[in-house]
C-alpha cells in the first residue's frame, strides 16, 4: 500500500498526468500541430505534420524555417502574420507549403500567438489540415461547371449560323475552347470518291487544306469514320489498336475523335489533339469524349 498523498504531491502528479495527456493527444489528432518562434523557425511538430510535407520524422524538421523552407511563397506568411497581428488569431487560412520532394500541398491553418507572462509575444502555436484534395475537386468541378455552360452556349449559337464556311470555323474554336486542346480538324466525307476532306482547323499547317485527305479506313479519323464510333486514344504509343511510335505525322500522343452522323450517315468526322498543359493533363479522358460527342449532335444538325 502507498503512502497517503499531500497535496504537493497530489498537485505535482495532476500535472505530470495532464502533461503526457496532452503530448499524446497531440501526437494521436489527425491534423498537424506546430510551435515556432516569432521567427518562423520551427520548434516542434507532431509526427502527423512531418508526414503531412513527406519528412520521415518530427526530428528531420527540427531547424528548419517555414519562410524559408516550408511555405512556397514567402509573401503568404507575411500576409498571415499581418492577420495574426491585426486579430491576434488566424482561422482556416488556406496556404501552399512545399513538401521535402518540393511537391506543393494546399494546408488550412488555424493558428494564434504564445505569449509569456509578462504578455510579451514569443511564439506561434497552431493546427494545421491539408486539403489539397478538398482543392483539386473544387477546381474540376468549377471547370466542369464552366464546361456545361460552355455546351449550352454552343448548342444555342450553333443552330444560328447559316453560312458553312462560319459554322466550320465556329466549330473548330469552339470545340477547342471547350475540351482545353491545340488543334482540331472539322473533316466532311466527299461521297463521290470516298475521302474525308478538311473543311476547317486550327492548328493544322495550311497545306494541309490541299492534300490531307483521307479514305475510309485511312488512319485514326478514316477508322472511326468507317466503324461509325467515336475514338478515344489516351497514348498512341501504348494503344494496341493503333500503336504508333515516333511517327512525326502524330505529334500529340492522345487523341478524340467523333464521327459525325446525320439521318443515320456518316457524313465526316471531328479529330481533336494536343491536350493544353494548363488542363492539368495531357490526355484526353472518356469525360472529354463525352462532350465532343454531344457538341457533334449540334453540329450534325447544323451541318
Amino acid at each position: 500500500m502507498g503512502k497517503n498523498l499531500n497535496s504537493e504531491d497530489r498537485m505535482d502528479l495532476i500535472l505530470k498526468g495532464a502533461k503526457r495527456t496532452y503530448r499524446d493527444l497531440v501526437e494521436a489528432v489527425q491534423c498537424g500541430v506546430y510551435i515556432a518562434d516569432i521567427e518562423g523557425n520551427i520548434l516542434f511538430v507532431n509526427h502527423m505534420f512531418a508526414e503531412m510535407l513527406g519528412y520521415g520524422g518530427r526530428e528531420e524538421m527540427a531547424g528548419l524555417n517555414f519562410a524559408r523552407d516550408i511555405y512556397l511563397r514567402k509573401k503568404d506568411r507575411e500576409v498571415y502574420i499581418r492577420r495574426l497581428q491585426e486579430q491576434g488569431f488566424v482561422r482556416d487560412y488556406e496556404v501552399e507549403l512545399k513538401k521535402k520532394d518540393a511537391e506543393v500541398i494546399v494546408i488550412s491553418v488555424t493558428s494564434n500567438f504564445i505569449k509569456n507572462d509578462s504578455g510579451d509575444i514569443i511564439g506561434i502555436e497552431g493546427v494545421v489540415i491539408d486539403i489539397t484534395e478538398k482543392k483539386r475537386l473544387e477546381i474540376e468541378l468549377k471547370r466542369e461547371k464552366i464546361k456545361l455552360e460552355q455546351i449550352l452556349n454552343f448548342e444555342e449559337e450553333v443552330s444560328k449560323i447559316r453560312k458553312s464556311e462560319r459554322l466550320f470555323d465556329f466549330v473548330v474554336e469552339k470545340s477547342l475552347d471547350i475540351l482545353e486542346a491545340e488543334r482540331c480538324s472539322l473533316m466532311l466525307l466527299d461521297e463521290e470518291n470516298g475521302e474525308l476532306c478538311i473543311k476547317g482547323s486550327r492548328g493544322i499547317k495550311l497545306e494541309a487544306f490541299n492534300k490531307d485527305r483521307l479514305k475510309i479506313g485511312e488512319r485514326l479519323a478514316g477508322v472511326a469514320a468507317k466503324e461509325g464510333k467515336p475514338v478515344l486514344v489516351r497514348n498512341i504509343e501504348k494503344d494496341e489498336r493503333f500503336k504508333v511510335v515516333n511517327n512525326p505525322d502524330y505529334r500529340g500522343k492522345s487523341f478524340i475523335i467523333v464521327p459525325i452522323e446525320l439521318e443515320g450517315k456518316i457524313i465526316g468526322v471531328i479529330n481533336i489533339t494536343d491536350k493544353k498543359e494548363s488542363s492539368g493533363s495531357d490526355e484526353f479522358t472518356p469525360i472529354d469524349l463525352k462532350i465532343l460527342t454531344i457538341l457533334v449532335r449540334g453540329i450534325a444538325v447544323a451541318i
